[in-house]
């Protein structure tokens, strides 16, 4: 029986230093595959910027990946005017007119006498407890078509863009949470259309009308 305890003890003894001489794979950065995440840019002061400024400040138009798009909800929050909190949702600020169908949100301006001063942007303003490295849709419903405005300016976690509306009048923006377990401030607000001059007021005020927001988590 000692000699069977022996030849175990120098058998798995053998075994673990062979084991540990043995050099494990490396694994090449190549082979890891990498989800990457269309964001927009940190724009110092953005808050602070009227319409007519952010109309001039280069944002990039930021389009969703398929993959982004197409990806199934693990999870999702919606809210319209008439339900504005769904849980970790919830309107935050509005600026603008409300409707029981919509938020409409418009770039208006402000007169001193006759001339435009300046044009005030309207804004919806929502709050989400969001998990870090987690990744997150927005989605955007608009009402109508042909909008003027062919973007609307969304600032979330940190970063801003000009998010295209798309034909089914939807605005898609998709961002990974860097933030841990923190109410993430999402501002979504009007940019005047290309070429928009001062004078076209006349022919109405650009609007867009909101009528759901929905966030999945993918």
């Amino acid at each position: 029986m000692k000699n069977i305890i022996t030849t175990f003890v120098l058998f798995t003894l053998t075994f673990t230093i062979v084991n540990a001489q043995i050099k494990k794979p490396v694994l090449k950065k190549n082979n890891v595959k990498v989800h990457k995440v269309n964001t927009g840019v940190k724009i110092k002061n953005i808050d602070k910027l009227s319409v007519e400024q952010l109309s001039k400040t280069n944002i990039p138009l930021v389009h969703a990946i398929t993959e982004q798009l197409s990806a199934k909800p693990l999870k999702s929050w919606a809210i319209e005017p008439l339900r504005p909190k769904n849980n970790w949702l919830a309107v935050d600020g509005f600026y603008g007119s409300l409707n029981k169908g919509y938020w409409g949100i418009e770039s208006a301006p402000f007169f001193e006498g006759s001339r435009i001063a300046h044009w005030d942007a309207g804004y919806l303003s929502l709050s989400f407890r969001q998990s870090k490295g987690t990744e997150y849709r927005l989605k955007i419903k608009i009402m109508g078509n042909g909008h003027r405005s062919k973007a609307l300016y969304v600032h979330v976690d940190g970063m801003s863009g000009r998010y295209p509306i798309n034909s089914e009048g939807i605005v898609n923006v998709v961002w990974r949470a860097s933030y841990s377990s923190a109410h993430a401030k999402i501002s979504i607000g009007h940019l005047l259309p290309t070429n928009f001059k001062s004078s076209d007021y006349r022919f109405g005020f650009p609007r867009t009308y909101i009528e759901k927001v929905y966030i999945d988590k993918i």
